[in-house]
């Protein structure tokens, strides 16, 4: 079954990214699969290059 997380929840999960948290460890603390995590990464940094 597939999980839906809030906007709020990806936005903080990816602030933690941005600051150097590892993945791994984001993970193990959200409960949120690395996979999932590291996609969101990408599309963040993405939309982070195209707000500039």
């Amino acid at each position: 079954m597939k999980k839906t997380y809030t906007e709020e929840q990806k936005n903080e999960v990816l602030s933690r990214i941005f600051a150097g948290e590892p993945i791994a460890s984001i993970s193990k603390d959200t409960g949120i699969a690395k996979i999932t995590l590291y996609a969101w990464s990408k599309s963040g940094e993405k939309k982070k290059k195209t707000r500039r």
